[in-house]
Order: C-alpha cells, then structure tokens, then sequence
C-alpha cells in the first residue's frame, strides 16, 4: 500500500490515484508511505534512477521517503519501483509553460528531425487508457515516400521536357481557305457543310470560286487535317493522375489531423500535462503535410504545362513499353506503382510516449541555439566547418569552425580531468583534490588565436530551474567548481574566461561583469522567444576576440 502527502507550507495533503495513477507537480515536495508485509528490496527507483538512500527510512514493514521534490526534472508519465511493486505518476511541470515545451520540440525538430526521437521513448510500464489516436509511424513514412517522390520528379523533369512520349494523332481543325491545305477530309466537310460557302453568281472568275449546280460560291473556311504528335496518351495520363493521387492523399491527412488533433499553438497554461503533448508529433505532420501540398502543387502545374491537353488519369498503372523501356518512364512507373501500393491508416491505438528528464531537452535545446547564434555571427565562407559526434543519441558532441588564423570550438559535455590525464580534448584541468576526478560542465567554448597562440575558454551550464535556485543552489557550486577548481594546462593559476549558467527565464542576471578582468559571471535566460541574452552573449565573445573582417556585424 502506498500513501503519497504533498507538503504545502506546513500542512500535509494526501494525494489519491485517479485510475491507478498519481498526479502530482514538478516542484511539490512530498512524503511518501510504503507499507508491506514481505519488504525484500529497500531500494527505491524512480524510471530507471534509485533514490537518495539518505532520503529512506525503514522500520518493520514500512518504508519512508522523507519530505523532497522526488519529480523535479521530470514530466509526463514515470514510474516508480519500491520492493519491486511499480506505482504510475503523472508528473506535470511549472517552470516552462505547455506552448514553450511546444517550441522547444519543434525547434529541435525543424533543426534535425532525428533529435525529436532522443526525447520519446515508450513508458517503463503500458498505460492503457482505451483511448484512441494516431499511428505516427506509417503517416510519417508517407512524408518521407512524397518527399523522394517530388524530388524525383523535380530532377526527371528535364527529361521530361527533352524526351517526352508522344503519339501521332490526327488532329482537325477549321482554317481559312487555302488550296495547298485541302487535305481528302476536306470535300466530304463541304459536303456536308454547303452553308459554309457563300453562292453569288458575281463570284464566277474569282480564283477561289467553285461552280456547283451552275452557281458560283465562294469558299471562305475549310477543315483540314493533319498528323501532329499528342501529349495525350496513357503513360502521360499516369504522371498527372499521380500528383493528382498525392494532393488527394495530402488533402486527407491534413483534414485528419486538423479533425482529431488541435493544431492551433497551446495556451499558456501554468502546468503541462504529457497527455497534452501528443499534439507536438501531429503539428510537425501537418505543418509537413501543409509544405509538401505546396510542393506538389508546384511540380504539378509544371508537368501540366509540358503535358498539354493531356487528361489525367487516376488508377493503378500498368506496364507498358515506354514505362519499361525509356528511363525516365521507367522511374516514374516505379514511384507512382508505390505510390497506389501505400496504404496508411492515421486511426489506431495511439502508443504513449514518454520524455524521460526535460533537463537533457532544455540542454539540447540550448546546444542548438549557441550553435545557431555561432553560425550567425561567422562569414561561414571563410571557415571549414566539422562535427563529430561519437554518443549513441548522435547528438552533436564537437563541431569545429577553422581556418588560417583562428579555430572556434563548440564542445557538449565535454569532461575534463585533473594534470594525471596528459592527453585531454582541451587545456581545462581540475586542480582540487576532492573526490572525483572529472569535470563535465554542458558546454565549452574554445577560441583559439593562431596568431597569438592563445586560447579562450567558456563554461557555459544549463540548469533547468527557476532563478532563486539557480542564483542560491547551482551558482556557488559551478563557481567551486569552474572557476576556483579548474585551471590551464602548464597554468593551473589561470581561469577560464568567463561562467555562465542557462536557465529557463525570461531575464538574467549579471553576477560579476567587467571590462577589463575575467572572469565574468552570468546568469543567462534563455527560452523559446527569449533566447536573446544567449545570442548576444554569443556574438559578445566573437566579436571580442575574432578579426572583424571574419564576422558579421
């Protein structure tokens, strides 16, 4: 049996299951109550991290989780494993509102798709709730196929263009009268059209007038006919009907999405629920879908254009002789043969996700902004740009902007050792002798002057708190660590450049600022629509110590 007490000020307020689940916050403090007539396992988990065991206490039958913020750092569903009984929590959060969450997830995904995958992960333990939703999965593969489909198509059109399939076909039309045109269609048309010639007997000499029944007319248009090559012919017939087929599919996704799911941006709500969240894959589908509707669009009126007069034709496709002799033909026939094979269905047991610590989404987040704001401020042009990632969520561990006389370094979690270890990534070194025997800030900035050759370094550390806990808790313990225990290599008495501690605020604060020593010491907000702190910080230090004629002002 558990009990659960949220502490408020001084009272204690019992929390009660709703369907087997606690719901509880991200920043309440609790106390919680595990009784049991067999205890074989003091060891307490929540996911997959144990417990402080200075936070347990056991006596007979009964285990006890002192008074503590237990679900900070975490959101949306989370077990908890205590004597090898699993408890189910929904965890909501305080410190960033539902539509900055949002943000965050869209902006890593719109920077690189497979980052949004490190953050969803099954729950540790099935949550079934009966409801219904989408599969993610087969519409997501339907993006992907439109995608290779457009672009094959967008690089086929010259071929296209130059090598069309066309058939003969006679074509008639009405023209004005022209011996040299009359074609053997053209006296059967007379004749069948005497209306069309106008009979006065003042015609008789006229060098188009014909005698007919003792009277004189004169022609004024006839119908010729000639052989002319067609557009409109079945293979072309298919290409239409494809784009055709994928607007429709587009269409029907699109109207899927937006009938289920609210596209529209989230209110700012104080606390964020996870059930919330599953909207954030379905955006990203339908701001995609929205896209490639575009796209489609495009490519289709330039075919329709080359392909005049032809009328579409939406069906399964048939192998003909051009489809499988002529190239172009043929790798058309193949995407548009997979294109009437893809079935989806966006119906189905929706799969619950979970994200495991919004603290690694808040550093990814901010990686991705220092990088953005890096990138920005450099004339690119003059640089060679590598990234090197070896970490098994391919995040980006280093990337690299060098040329002749400077080299920049972005470095996400980097450690770095005491002098024992001789070969290091940088020249940071720890110089205290506590226990431990690595340093492991989120990010580090080196700037090297080839010239000089003298190198810079930047400590920046993302903490995902509000600012009292940043400023009382975290700052003391980074400046013990970054500035008064680490040094340079050869100059353990040297410092680094400058701290700086990232936090999701709207406005930071400067704890030591100057202009003439370092280091200087930052609290730095940083959030979706106030990332601007961060930014200028960034282009601060390059304009510092990079030539102006390789940065952007």
């Amino acid at each position: 049996m558990l009990k659960i007490f949220q502490i408020i000020k001084d009272k204690k307020v019992e929390i009660f299951p709703s369907n087997n689940i606690y719901t509880v916050f991200e920043l309440g403090k609790y106390e919680l109550f595990y009784t049991s007539e067999n205890i074989t396992s003091n060891t307490v988990f929540i996911e997959d991290i144990p417990v402080d065991s200075n936070k347990l206490s056991q006596s007979g039958n009964q285990i006890q989780l002192l008074e503590f913020r237990y679900f900070e750092n975490y959101f949306g569903y989370a077990s908890l494993n205590l004597n090898n009984e699993i408890f189910l929590f929904n965890i909501k959060i305080e410190k960033l509102k539902l539509s900055e969450i949002e943000d965050i997830f869209m902006y890593l995904w719109k920077k690189e798709d497979k980052l949004f995958n490190i953050f969803f992960s099954k729950s540790t333990y099935e949550l079934d709730f009966k409801r219904k939703g989408f599969e993610l999965g087969q519409t997501s593969k339907l993006i992907s196929f439109i995608e290779t489909f457009v672009s094959t198509f967008e690089q086929l059109y010259f071929s296209f263009e130059n090598l069309p399939h066309t058939v003969l076909r006679k074509h008639h039309q009405k023209t004005k009268y022209d011996s040299h045109k009359v074609t053997a269609d053209t006296v059967d048309w007379m004749l069948s059209n005497l209306d069309e010639i106008y009979f006065d007997n003042s015609f008789k000499g006229h060098y188009n007038s014909i005698k007919i029944n003792n009277k004189y007319g004169l022609i004024e248009n006839i119908k010729t006919s000639e052989n002319l090559n067609s557009f409109n012919n079945y293979e072309n017939q298919i290409i239409l009907g494809a784009f055709m087929l994928l607007l429709k599919k587009l269409k029907e996704l699109k109207f899927q999405i937006s009938a289920s799911i609210n596209i529209q941006p989230n209110k700012d709500e104080l606390y964020a629920d996870f059930k919330d969240l599953k909207r954030i894959p379905f955006i990203k589908l339908f701001e995609d879908s929205t896209s490639l509707e575009r796209k489609v669009i495009k490519i289709f009126n330039r075919y329709q254009k080359l392909f005049k007069d032809v009328q579409p034709k939406i069906e399964k496709p048939v192998l003909t002789t051009v489809f499988a002799q002529k190239l172009h033909y043929k790798k058309a026939f193949s995407l548009i043969k997979n294109l009437n094979d893809y079935k989806f269905d966006l119906f189905g047991e929706f799969k619950l996700l979970n994200i495991s610590k919004l603290s690694k989404l808040y550093e990814v987040y901010n990686l991705y902004v220092i990088l953005e704001s890096i990138k920005q401020k450099l004339r690119l042009d003059f640089f060679n740009i590598s990234a090197f990632s070896d970490r098994n969520d391919e995040i980006i561990e280093k990337i690299t902007f060098d040329n002749t006389n400077y080299s920049i370094r972005l470095l996400y979690e980097q450690k770095f050792y005491d002098f024992s270890k001789t070969k290091q990534e940088t020249e940071l070194r720890r110089i205290d002798i506590k226990k431990g025997n690595y340093y492991n800030p989120d990010y580090i900035i080196e700037i090297f002057d080839k010239i000089k050759q003298k190198k810079k370094y930047y400590i920046l550390d993302a903490k995902y708190s509000k600012l009292h806990t940043v400023r009382s808790n975290h700052l003391p313990d980074v400046i013990e660590k970054y500035i008064i225990n680490t040094g340079i290599n050869e100059s353990p008495n040297t410092k680094v450049n400058s701290l700086n501690l990232i936090f999701p605020n709207e406005f930071g604060q400067k704890i030591i600022e100057s202009d003439y020593f370092e280091p200087t010491i930052e609290l730095t907000a940083s959030k979706p629509n106030f990332e601007n702190e961060l930014k200028l910080f960034i282009n601060r230090i390059l304009e510092q110590n990079i030539s102006e004629n390789l940065i952007i002002k």
